[in-house]
């Protein structure tokens, strides 16, 4: 990401409060609630700072005398026992000593009012986690399964903690009451459980991780091995049927929630380094360590990127809409995109950034926000760009487009904006991402018919190209442009389908050409008062017409002498002008030199259209010459043509075309003899397969005869 886009990323309001934070912040409702600590090791006291997300202004503040701040949970839902009650904010507490402190469990409401206090007599308590009702009702894989999708629906009913490390305890949320107290096997950390399903995954100050039933009996007991020095201390992540955690000594494992069992154990980061707690978005794990942030496979835990830090990374990652916050000690806060690591933006602090980012909206009118907070106590909101995920869930389709793109990910937002109706915009992605066709489709969707000729010319794809070309010749049409850049247009499309052998669709081009171009279009017929007789001189009418838009000036009709003719007159006389819509007749006098069904007559002829221009028309008459007066036929007219820019062109097309209609009549004379084969005896033949046959054989023998001439 440039300097530039960097610059865009803006605090909307800053705060100081003057103390370290002493955890991570949580957004409660339109609060953001941070808790700080005196400075010193001897500090006896925390402070709980309730800001308001509009403009980060105080609502109120409360004071732990003798405790640290454990960890902080809110509920964003109404409990089932009073569907009016505001979100509660959980504050797990610490002793700080032993004659004048405690550990508690707090409830309190949005105003820092206390509902209720859970003080049993112990001195520590841990972070606290929330359960939800379906997973007291639900068991087994089942309830994992159906919590692990549905977080979030259904309403929060309680909340578990450790207690001095060797007791679970699950509190009522209403009242606090507890409901469940059960010993552990093991020492349990500070640390918040993990609850998935009916079971708690408590995180341990050794190399142990407990499943608990939510009904106090304990499913199993994991140990990583490795002594003492090793920590198994983090909250784990848990997707589906596995379990990721994270040791002490830098390595990340999966384990199964049926029975704990490991299915694979990586290192991450350098050796021997601490991790921070691992995120997932449900196809990777992000863990922070001493180097930057590492996104690992869920499957295997092979790592998928690595975003390299200059400082270490201890904050827990934040994922939503398919991007990754990272806070780091090189008082950055990074947004990576979670599926490649490419950096997004980045948003500096003048101190270190040792706690997680939040994410929430901020400001009047409401902006989506990531908010930080760094070593010295300095809250920050800092816009937030959405990400391409969100863009999409918001049915932004452009800006969500657009952001795939600026990922590398053009044919994901082409395929957003296809199915939103932008075809002009997906047309360029699909473009961008090399998908010509679809590119091309989609410029047709959009009326951009030559930007489609483009792809399809660089498809190869000629018809496509020439339909495009002609599409956009039409458009023009009806638009207030020069007659000039209509014929141009009409032009262009008559190119590629005269080079395609297009030879009707030529011919209509042509017409719109000449048309807005004003220039006449020749036709030629030539009449015979009687057949011809090989050496009987002859006379023939020539019936010219202009069927054009403009008048033809100095119009001339030849007919070329050769082996087969001579005439006395080779020329017509001059016609001055024929208008469009006219026609006339002249004669010519003929002696034939040859004889037979198609003799050929070569005929020209020379015009002036209305600017003066020379043009002329060549082709060849075929005519029925007879060897006697005796066989000589009745009269006849044969058209010879309509006048054409290239009529040698046009006699190629017409002997491809000819050619390519003998063999197809040939493929099919075969494939009749092939099946008349079949009978045994020749009057079980059908007589339509018979009749058939006779009609292909004289069709090979007519255009055998046209290509001889």
């Amino acid at each position: 990401m440039n300097t530039a886009q960097r610059s865009t990323i803006e605090a909307l309001w800053s705060v100081e409060l003057g103390q370290s934070p002493a955890g991570s912040p949580l957004v409660v409702g339109d609060l953001l609630v941070v808790p700080t600590q005196e400075p010193g090791p001897s500090a006896h006291r925390t402070t709980l700072h309730a800001l308001s997300l509009t403009y980060g202004s105080a609502r109120w503040q409360k004071v732990f005398e003798y405790a640290l701040i454990t960890g902080l949970a809110a509920t964003h839902t109404p409990t089932p026992l009073d569907s009016h009650t505001p979100p509660l904010l959980l504050v797990a507490t610490t002793s700080t000593d032993l004659l004048r402190g405690e550990g508690a469990l707090v409830a309190l409401d949005a105003a820092g009012e206390e509902r209720w206090r859970w003080a049993p007599g112990v001195q520590r308590v841990s972070a606290p986690a929330l359960v939800r009702s379906n997973d007291f009702s639900r068991s087994g894989e089942e309830a994992t399964e159906v919590a692990t999708t549905n977080l979030g629906r259904d309403q929060v009913e309680a909340v578990c903690v450790t207690a001095d490390a060797q007791t679970f305890v699950v509190l009522d949320l209403a009242t606090g009451e507890e409901r469940i107290r059960v010993g552990l096997a093991a020492g349990a950390s500070l640390s918040a459980p993990a609850v998935a399903g009916d079971v708690a995954y408590v995180p341990c100050r050794g190399p142990h991780l407990l499943a608990v039933g939510l009904d106090g009996e304990a499913r199993w007991h994991f140990a990583a091995g490795g002594g003492s020095g090793v920590w198994l201390d983090r909250t784990p992540a848990v997707v589906g049927a596995q379990l990721f955690a994270v040791l002490s000594t830098g390595a990340a494992l999966a384990l199964r929630i049926a029975d704990g069992s490991q299915v694979w154990r990586v290192d991450v980061g350098p050796a021997g380094k601490s991790l921070s707690v691992p995120t997932t978005d449900g196809e990777r794990l992000f863990v922070g360590t001493r180097d930057g942030l590492h996104a690992l496979d869920l499957a295997d835990g092979q790592e998928v990127w690595a975003f390299a830090t200059s400082r270490r990374v201890t904050a827990a990652p934040v994922v939503a809409g398919g991007v990754v916050y990272a806070a780091c000690h090189d008082h950055h806060v990074y947004a990576l995109n979670a599926a490649s690591g490419k950096e997004l933006w980045q948003y500096g602090s003048e101190r270190r950034i040792e706690v997680p980012a939040a994410l929430a909206s901020c400001c009047e009118p409401p902006v989506p926000c990531v908010l930080v907070t760094d070593r010295g106590g300095s809250v920050a909101a800092v816009a937030r760009p959405l990400s391409a995920a969100e863009h999409e869930t918001a049915g932004n389709w452009l800006q969500a487009a657009s952001a795939y793109a600026n990922l590398g990910q053009p044919a994901r937002g082409a395929a957003l904006l296809e199915a939103h109706g932008e075809p002009s915009q997906a047309a360029r992605l699909w473009e961008a991402a090399g998908e010509r066709a679809r590119a091309a489709v989609q410029y047709e969707v959009a009326g951009l018919w030559l930007e489609a000729a483009r792809q399809w010319a660089d498809l190869g794809r000629p018809l496509k190209q020439a339909e495009a070309l002609a599409n956009h010749a039409w458009l023009l049409e009806d638009e207030p442009r020069s007659d000039e850049e209509k014929a141009q247009a009409w032009e262009a499309a008559l190119h590629v389908y005269e080079a395609a052998g297009e030879r009707q669709r030529t011919a209509d081009c042509r017409q719109k050409v000449a048309r807005w171009r004003k220039q006449p279009i020749i036709s030629l017929d030539v009449r015979l008062d009687k057949g011809l007789v090989m050496g009987a001189w002859s006379r023939l009418r020539f019936i010219v017409r202009n069927e054009g838009f403009g008048p033809a000036h100095n119009l001339i009709i030849h007919h070329a002498t050769g082996d087969q003719f001579e005439g006395q007159v080779t020329a017509t006389r001059q016609i001055k002008t024929l208008r469009a819509g006219q026609e006339r007749i002249d004669l010519l006098d003929v002696r034939p030199r040859a004889h037979g069904d198609s003799v050929p007559l070569r005929v020209q002829v020379d015009y002036q259209d209305h600017a003066g221009e020379p043009r002329f028309c060549e082709q060849t008459v075929y005519t029925p010459v007879a060897h006697s007066e005796a066989a000589r036929r009745a009269g006849a007219t044969i058209s010879a043509y309509v006048s054409s820019e290239d009529a040698e062109t046009d006699r190629q097309q017409e002997l491809a075309s000819l050619r390519h209609q003998l063999g197809e009549a040939r493929e099919n004379l075969r494939l009749i003899e092939e099946r008349k084969t079949r009978y045994v005896l020749e009057v079980d033949i059908p007589l339509q397969l018979i009749k058939e046959e006779r009609r292909l054989r004289e069709r090979i023998a007519e255009l055998e005869r046209r290509l001889g001439q």
